[in-house]
Parts: structure tokens; C-alpha cells; sequence
């Protein structure tokens, strides 16, 4: 039997759970020492994440969507930001991204707040198909 695409605030959870798990592991990384310039360069691109993968996936069929548009600049933002963090760019190395990426995951440090407002307008526009995806 197959299971029905998430309704539009199931999705959203999904996808801010999913950005949460993937700031945990930034943390992880930060806190074990373990970031090098390979680790920085996969948290630079923006999509190799799912969230990047999945906005790949609707990239042909909502390139001209305004709010497509957004959230996307809004998610590449926030990997840029993650990997100058990573890489010792404004928040006093290691111990200063893990101390700034979790106030991210505790919600403090707005990567929640700029990511929901796009994702919400562009959700509220997706097919269950496009939903799907995710």
C-alpha cells in the first residue's frame, strides 16, 4: 500500500526537521575537529543536501517562480554562511561555529526563521506530486 505525499505542513516539518539534522551534523563535525576543506566544500554546495537535492528535482518547472527563487537563494545562503563558519570565518574557528551552529538548531540564530517564511509561500503552490519529491 502506498503511503500519501505529506499535506503542506506535514512537508514543511520534514523538510525543517531534515535542516535541523543536517546543522547537527555541522555541530558534530565543528565539535570533533574534523572539518578539512573537503568537508567545507560539500557543506558550501547547496545541493548536495536533500533540500538541494529536492529543489533540483523542481527546478525545471518552477525556474520562473518567484518564491522557487527565493527559497532557493535563501537555502544556498545558509550553506555558504555553514562553510564559512566550518572554515573559521567570523566566529572564531571551531569552537565558534559549533557554539553558533547551535544556537541555530536551538531556533535562536534564524536559520529557521529565514528558511520558513520562502519555503511555506512555495510550498503552499507544489502539486502532492511535487511534494512527493522530497
Amino acid at each position: 500500500m502506498s503511503k500519501a505525499p505529506p499535506t503542506p505542513p506535514e512537508i514543511i516539518e520534514i523538510v525543517l526537521n531534515n535542516h535541523a539534522d543536517y546543522i547537527g551534523q555541522l555541530i558534530e563535525y565543528a565539535e570533533a575537529g574534523t572539518v578539512n576543506a573537503e568537508i567545507i566544500a560539500t557543506v558550501r554546495s547547496d545541493s548536495l543536501c536533500r533540500i538541494g537535492q529536492w529543489l533540483q528535482k523542481l527546478l525545471a518547472s518552477h525556474a520562473g517562480d518567484e518564491s522557487f527563487a527565493r527559497l532557493c537563494e535563501t537555502h544556498k545562503a545558509f550553506h555558504h554562511h555553514a562553510a564559512d563558519l566550518l572554515s573559521g570565518c567570523g566566529c572564531a574557528g571551531g569552537n565558534g561555529a559549533a557554539r553558533y551552529l547551535k544556537q541555530l538548531h536551538a531556533l535562536d540564530g534564524g536559520a529557521f526563521n529565514d528558511l520558513l517564511p520562502p519555503l511555506t509561500t512555495f510550498v503552499a503552490r507544489l502539486s502532492e506530486a511535487e511534494k512527493a519529491l522530497f
